[in-house]
């Protein structure tokens, strides 16, 4: 017994579980920064949608240029990052986005999909074939609006394509691809330096004294 009750007191208490890479990136918000394989975004603005069957997004808007951003999909209620994906993406122009034809006119499928509910079987962005997933309806919800929303999903391997319709016609068109959930860290209080910025910005007039220099540069070497 003796022995029994050493081995118990030697052995290893059981480690302490927190919470998974999906818990922290669900508990992100504006203030904080995202990142995503190496590279950091602040998260500019935060919205989420809720669809049935217990299918929800949250979607982050990376940074100030507001077209480019984190979508977290999924049984988000679950916690079970098996059954949720993250997907980096990018807005992109109505107009790259066809639908082949048997005529050989193709039709930009935000056209199709303003005017019907039957999606296309593919679609094409930059001559690769997307083929249709599935269709979801949600309410999204953001700081600016509270409103219905379709979306059609097309995949090609790890990429995702979303073709996306609002009220009164409003269409947006979004590609990008799935993000593990490991290469994804959640920064809090995220400050962005802004030193690169204010390198990469010079001023105009410093562009063309460069030039002139160049050009004087170049004529003395011509008679040097």
């Amino acid at each position: 017994m003796a022995r029994a009750r050493r081995n118990r007191k030697q052995g290893k208490s059981p480690a302490k579980i927190g919470p998974s890479p999906l818990d922290e990136l669900l508990g992100a918000d504006i203030g904080d920064g995202l990142m995503i394989e190496g590279q950091t975004y602040a998260i500019a603005s935060v919205g989420k949608s809720e669809g049935g069957e217990g299918f929800a997004t949250r979607e982050y808007t990376l940074g100030e240029e507001e077209d480019l951003y984190l979508v977290v999909e999924g049984q988000l209620a679950s916690g079970d990052p098996g059954r949720c994906r993250a997907v980096k993406t990018h807005e992109l122009s109505l107009k790259e986005v066809l639908c082949p034809g048997g005529t050989g006119r193709n039709q930009l499928a935000t056209y199709v999909l303003r005017k019907s509910d039957d999606p296309p079987a593919e679609v094409v962005y930059q001559g690769l074939s997307y083929r249709f997933f599935r269709r979801v309806d949600a309410y999204y919800i953001d700081a600016n609006r509270e409103c219905d929303r379709v979306s059609w999903d097309y995949e090609l391997g790890r990429r995702n394509l979303a073709i996306e319709r609002w009220p009164e016609g409003e269409m947006a068109v979004y590609e990008g691809i799935v993000v593990p959930f490991d290469r994804v860290r959640v920064i809090p209080d995220y400050e962005p330096s802004t030193s690169g910025s204010q390198v990469a910005h010079l001023p105009a007039e410093l562009g063309v004294l460069a030039g002139v220099l160049l050009m004087v540069f170049g004529w003395l070497l011509m008679f040097l």
